[in-house]
């Protein structure tokens, strides 16, 4: 079983852990900036000395598979007994694809294509030290990379970290924008989770307290943020990957990847973007859209059962109180001033959707509806 510590300071035990299961030759995989920004760099410096360290930093925000290349052949000059990441989603998600095609001797063209045949050694520990709280990367067994504009996610048992060491302490650094985009992408996760035809009892448990954790926390956490709300905020991201670890994430997701790759979007802020139109047409779908197997009931309950949980006393409250808390951390609900202006730009993001995670939504999404939907929002 994976080993989490979820604590304030917990960055401390690192070195007991590396030394008790006999971890010397490390490779590392950390943000260029939130290496030094979060005093990882220094804390490498006093704690880790005794240990072989090679660093490597060289990939994209939106990390591609050239990145992984990169980094597949440098882990590959040298054997190692664990992979390190410290940063947010993406380092650990590179670090993820790092191990999975060094360990196993993969072509990193592998990655585009299905993987659930690959039996992986896994003799290499993967550790996740996340300096952000959202993505909840450190709970998953998939990760997300780049060809191009399209993207691709990996999914394979052996991408779940062995260790994972969540210290709010470091996102103490993290920017305002940057902490509401990983909130969001936090929260938006939960709620995919929540209403995915793959949901059960156990993730649904994970996305509820998420949601409750959120609709509380987000908006102090990124305006006024406490020890206590950098906890809070750690533990719901952390919640909200195990909600996705079981059930993958539905439509705001899907229809998000091509804000972030041909538009510089944030991926927390693309998503927020697309839930407010996802969240209109879940709330006023007919019963003949829905493909949920458990039936139109168990999705209209689904519904209200959201709407209580965050407070809500009615499907356009929500959408206006999702709205405020947006506005309130500084991120625009509309398309205005982030490069999409033209019908032209609209029907791309349509058109580019992610169709495995469409898959996992709960009622069928009609794109024409959601293209006039999204149109109205330019004009």
């Amino acid at each position: 079983m994976p080993v989490e510590i979820i604590e304030a300071g917990s960055i401390l035990k690192l070195p007991r852990i590396l030394k008790e299961n006999n971890l010397s030759k490390l490779f590392l995989v950390a943000g260029k900036n939130s290496y030094i920004l979060t005093g990882m760099d220094d804390f490498a410096k006093k704690y880790l000395h005794e240990f072989h360290l090679t660093r490597f930093s060289a990939f994209n925000p939106n990390p591609c598979l050239e990145d992984i290349k990169k980094g597949s052949r440098l882990f590959l000059q040298d054997s190692y007994d664990a992979v390190i990441a410290i940063g947010g989603g993406t380092a650990i998600d590179v670090a993820k694809l790092i191990k999975f095609t060094g360990e196993n001797n993969l072509s990193t063209d592998t990655l585009l294509s299905d993987q659930s045949g690959i039996v992986s050694v896994s003799k290499v520990k993967l550790l996740a030290i996340p300096t952000t709280a959202g993505s909840g990367a450190e709970a998953t067994s998939f990760a997300v990379m780049y060809s191009g504009e399209s993207k691709y996610s990996v999914a394979h048992e052996s991408l779940l970290p062995d260790f994972s060491i969540i210290d709010p302490d470091l996102a103490r650094s993290m920017p305002a924008k940057l902490a509401a985009s990983c909130g969001f992408d936090a929260l938006s996760q939960a709620i995919e989770a929540f209403w995915s035809v793959n949901s059960t009892e156990e993730s649904d448990l994970y996305a509820q307290t998420t949601i409750s954790i959120l609709f509380k926390s987000l908006v102090d956490s990124v305006k006024a943020p406490t020890a206590a709300l950098r906890l809070n905020m750690a533990k719901a991201a952390n919640l909200a990957g195990k909600a996705i670890n079981i059930t993958k994430t539905t439509a705001a997701h899907a229809f998000s990847y091509p804000l972030t790759s041909h538009y510089n979007i944030s991926h927390g802020h693309a998503v927020a973007i697309m839930m407010l139109f996802i969240l209109e047409i879940n709330f006023n779908c007919r019963n003949e859209d829905v493909i949920d197997a458990r039936g139109t009931g168990y999705f209209k309950y689904k519904l209200q059962r959201l709407l209580s949980i965050a407070k809500c006393c009615s499907e356009s409250d929500f959408i206006s109180k999702w709205k405020e808390m947006m506005t309130c951390v500084g991120l625009s609900y509309k398309f205005t001033g982030l490069g999409i202006k033209s019908a032209k730009d609209i029907g791309y993001i349509v058109n580019n959707v992610n169709s495995d995670r469409l898959k996992n939504h709960p009622i069928k999404i009609d794109k024409m509806k959601l293209l006039k939907s999204m149109l109205q929002q330019t004009m």
